[in-house]
């Protein structure tokens, strides 16, 4: 019985290999460019603040954080404040950074005081109306770091909360 013509070798090299050599080429291209960024890249991970309050000279922020954090946010590490309201928008996201970290046991947190670095003046705003959170960037780490923490691949680094519900995560598991 004859091969039909659209199998057999004659046809391949008739059709020419052109355009599935430009598609192989451009999947190899974005794959390369994909792991580069995978394995490359750094993302910043940041502990935010239950709670924070200015202090009436504008000098010093004390921010309030889970006890979980404690080893985590150190002196010198940069944070954001984020007001909430007016104020958000008056002075917009303010650098700021760590002074003095104290554990707090008993009170079950850690109060971290940020020396901030206002762009806008901020006496403009009532201290009571410049309420929000803190963010401390406590690590940078690859994608692909991100991806071994959540699986549980590395013991000795913190587990990554995917869910504030995980009661694992509150138990310190």
């Amino acid at each position: 019985m004859a091969t039909p013509f659209s199998n057999s070798i004659r046809s391949m090299q008739t059709d020419g290999f052109q355009g599935s050599l430009i598609g192989s080429v451009l999947a190899m291209v974005l794959l390369s460019g994909w792991l580069a960024w995978f394995f490359l890249a750094t993302v910043t991970l940041y502990e935010e603040s239950a709670t924070m309050v200015v202090s009436e000279t504008y000098t010093m922020v004390a921010a309030d954080f889970p006890l979980e954090t404690q080893g985590r946010i150190k002196r010198g590490q940069a944070a954001l404040l984020h007001f909430e309201g007016a104020a958000g928008t008056t002075t917009g996201v303010v650098p700021a950074l760590v002074v003095e970290v104290e554990t707090r046991p008993e009170e079950n947190r850690v109060r971290a005081n940020l020396y901030p670095f206002w762009s806008a003046d901020p006496t403009e705003i009532p201290p009571e109306d410049l309420v929000g959170t803190a963010r401390v960037e406590v690590d940078h780490v690859s994608p692909a770091m991100l991806v071994l923490q959540a699986t549980g691949q590395f013991i000795n680094t913190a587990q990554i909360r995917t869910s504030p519900q995980d009661p694992a995560i509150h138990q310190g598991k």
